[in-house]
């Protein structure tokens, strides 16, 4: 591939110069500024309900209530179906999302 540099071909030189450099290191995302924490939720549609709680102690008293809820975190609508539907025999209807737990996303 071309780099900028001596072997970059005339077209991205011109293009080169149509943008001002970036020090990638002044720009690291650790400097920006942390989002807002989210809110924790709960969603009913028919039998199934997903919890999206924001704190391990939420989750942990989630876990005491709902003995049989389903953990998910970054997965698919089809494998959260599955999960939810095909876990302890088709009985589960209580999903609780992890992604917006701060001490489990690091």
């Amino acid at each position: 591939s071309e780099t900028f540099a001596q072997d970059a071909s005339p077209e991205c030189r011109e293009l080169g110069a149509k943008f001002a450099p970036c020090d990638a290191d002044g720009e690291k995302m650790s400097q920006l500024p942390r989002p807002e924490r989210p809110i924790s939720k709960v969603f009913r549609s028919g039998d199934a309900t997903w919890y999206a709680p924001t704190t391990l102690s939420e989750v942990q008293g989630l876990r005491k209530k709902l003995h049989r809820s389903v953990l998910v975190l970054g997965d698919t609508a089809k494998g959260m179906r599955q999960a939810a539907y095909e876990t302890f025999g088709g009985k589960q209807s209580d999903v609780i999302f992890l992604g917006n737990v701060d001490e489990l996303n690091f």
